[in-house]
C-alpha cells in the first residue's frame, strides 16, 4: 500500500495516525552510532520528498527534509540519530528548531523508525500507531502513553531503556512495521 509520507509540521515523514512519537529519546550513549553512509541527499521513492543529512555532531545528524506543498517548496529541519539495538538500526527524529513551520506550539518529540541503510537506499520502516493504539488499549503493552488531538496521535512517556524494549519486542512484527518508504540516491 502506498502512503503519502508527511512529517510532523510540514513535510514529517508519517501520517500523524501512522507513527509514534516519544517524549523521551530512543538512543542513549551506548547504543547511539554513526554512518557516513547515511550522508548526502536521498529521494523517496514515488514521492517528491528530498533527505538531505549531513554531519550535526560525531554523533548525529542534522537532517533537511524538502518537498512541495501547495505548490512551493518547503523545507524542515531535523536532528537525527542512528541507534543500534541488537544488530538492528533505527532512527530517531526531533525537530531541529524550536518552532516548526506548522505548529504556534509544539514540544520536541522523537520519532522513531526501523531503518535499513544499502550503498544506494535506505529502507525507512516506521512503527504504526495505529498498532500501538491497539495494543496499549487491550493492555499488550503497559508502557505510559497518550492519545492526543483528532488525528489519534500516539506518544510514548516511557524511559529511554523503556523504549529501547518497546522497539526491540516488535522489530520483527510485520503489524507493527507494515509500510516501508525508500529513499534513493
Amino acid at each position: 500500500m502506498k502512503k503519502s509520507f508527511v512529517l510532523p509540521g510540514v513535510l514529517l515523514l508519517l501520517l500523524p495516525s501512522c507513527y509514534f512519537l516519544s517524549l523521551q529519546p530512543l538512543y542513549s550513549p551506548d547504543t547511539v552510532r554513526f554512518s557516513k553512509e547515511l550522508l548526502g541527499i536521498w529521494e523517496s521513492d514515488g514521492e517528491e520528498l528530498f533527505w538531505h543529512f549531513t554531519e550535526e555532531s560525531d554523533d548525529s545528524y542534522h537532517l533537511i527534509l524538502s518537498g512541495l506543498k501547495e505548490d512551493e517548496i518547503a523545507e524542515e529541519h531535523y536532528i537525527a540519530h542512528l541507534v543500534e539495538l541488537d544488530g538492528e538500526t533505527f532512527l530517531d527524529i526531533i525537530p531541529r528548531d524550536a518552532e516548526p513551520m506548522t505548529l504556534s506550539i509544539a514540544l520536541p518529540m522523537h520519532a522513531v523508525a526501523k531503518v535499513d541503510i544499502e550503498p544506494d537506499e535506505v529502507h525507512f520502516i516506521p512503527y504504526d500507531a495505529r498498532y500501538f493504539r491497539q495494543l496499549a488499549r487491550s493492555g499488550q503493552i503497559e508502557l505510559p502513553c497518550q492519545v492526543i488531538g483528532t488525528d489519534s496521535l500516539l506518544v510514548f512517556a516511557a524511559s529511554t531503556a523503556r523504549m529501547q524494549q518497546l522497539v526491540r519486542a516488535y522489530s520483527q512484527d510485520p503489524k507493527a512495521l507494515p509500510d516501508t518508504l525508500v529513499l534513493k540516491r
